[in-house]
């Protein structure tokens, strides 16, 4: 079955089953799994303006978690035998996300010679997979995936020549966010926020304060959107002869306003 037969069977078990009280007040108008709140938030006298961004972001949140929980879906850890289908998502992932902001050239480079599975990544039990059932046999599928380093490389898979994989110290460097690739077919449906969330919060429990990453030009106002600040232009060099434009984003973790009483959002895309 391809993933877009996949995501369609899914989608429409989702639709079939109605909003119920999981998904009370959201309408079904809103798009198969990708289900949002609307972003109105409380009034703006209710809480201070620096918590609104965090109140909103967490109702968005927990409806798109619950509307991905009715799909089955589920976080874990990657193993190396999940390699292969991994390698088919991030190829689909940069092909059909990112040839808006780069060249076929700078595409076909940069799977050659940065983008990929980090082994590094899975051995250290720090690279999540996002998981779906498939409707009619259960078996779980591999739709997205991202992790988070307490090592020196800022991005790049096995065959990147940069890699540098000596241990990073939490109380002076900033840990690393790597290898965020959603398949096309499950893009902007609260797939990657979830991941991502996953690492911060995995992140912060290893002691760092402060995160850091290599986006994509793709990728930064989904970071930006998520607290992420750029910090400064990068250019990675490809075997080819181009060069990627890639965007060091940074996030202080320690210094996030939440509402007093309510634990931090859940996760979300």
């Amino acid at each position: 079955m391809s993933d877009r037969d996949f995501r369609q069977q899914s989608s429409n078990r989702l639709l079939d089953e109605g909003d119920g009280p999981a998904l009370a007040g959201v309408s079904s108008r809103f798009p198969l799994a990708g289900v949002s709140a609307t972003r109105s938030g409380p009034p703006t006298g209710a809480v201070p303006p620096d918590c609104l961004e965090a109140l909103e972001w967490r109702a968005e949140s927990q409806v798109t978690a619950m509307a991905l929980a009715r799909l089955n879906m589920r976080l874990r850890k990657a193993v190396a035998t999940d390699v292969p289908r991994l390698r088919e998502v991030i190829e689909a992932s940069v092909r059909g996300l990112q040839a808006a902001d780069y060249s076929p050239a700078q595409i076909e480079g940069a799977l050659n010679s940065v983008y990929g599975v980090d082994s590094q990544l899975i051995a250290d039990g720090t690279h999540f997979v996002a998981e779906i059932a498939e409707p009619k046999t259960g078996q779980m599928h591999i739709v997205a995936c991202g992790g988070w380093s307490k090592r020196k490389t800022l991005y790049g898979g096995d065959q990147y020549a940069g890699r540098e994989d000596s241990l990073l110290v939490p109380s002076r460097d900033a840990a690393k966010i790597r290898a965020f690739f959603v398949h096309p077919d499950w893009a902007r449906q609260g797939i990657g926020t979830m991941i991502l969330e996953a690492c911060e919060n995995a992140a912060t429990e290893a002691g760092f304060t402060r995160l850091e990453m290599g986006a994509t030009l793709s990728g930064v106002p989904f970071y930006r959107a998520r607290g992420y600040a750029e910090a400064q232009n990068e250019s990675a060099p490809l075997g080819n002869g181009e060069v990627l434009p890639i965007v060091r984003m940074v996030k202080e973790v320690d210094k996030r306003a939440w509402p007093q009483g309510n634990a931090e959002p859940g996760n979300a895309d």
